[in-house]
């Protein structure tokens, strides 16, 4: 019964992975971090540590959208140690993709290129 449970929480998981994803393509940004959040609960409870780190690196992009700056480094810290913990090197190398891909664009967004290509 015990791996019964777990298979359905695991799709359960899975689901509010994807209906986050959904809700941030939609514009519905804190129905996506509801989602995320759930997500990330339910892997707590499964002790999936893959799945939490995913769900807090989806959870942290979440944040970069609403602009909560103050959340965002601890969320993508947490994802990256778990990450880190599990010798996870391909889904780190994602993780820092994503990370990168946000602050460059956050530079570019601030016309800060421009000064740095200057000085």
């Amino acid at each position: 019964m015990r791996a019964h449970k777990n298979l359905e929480h695991e799709k359960e998981a899975v689901l509010f992975l994807i209906m986050g994803n959904f809700f941030i393509k939609e514009e519905k940004t804190y129905s996506a971090m509801q989602n995320f959040k759930d997500a990330f609960n339910l892997f707590y409870e499964m002790g999936d540590n893959e799945g939490k780190a995913f769900s807090l690196l989806f959870l942290g992009i979440t944040y970069y959208v609403l602009g909560k700056e103050d959340k965002i480094y601890g969320i993508f810290k947490e994802a990256m140690n778990i990450l880190e913990e599990l010798k996870d090197m391909e889904g780190k190398s994602a993780a820092i993709n994503i990370i990168n891909t946000l602050y460059s664009e956050d530079i570019c967004l601030n016309n800060e290129h421009i000064n740095t290509a200057t000085t």
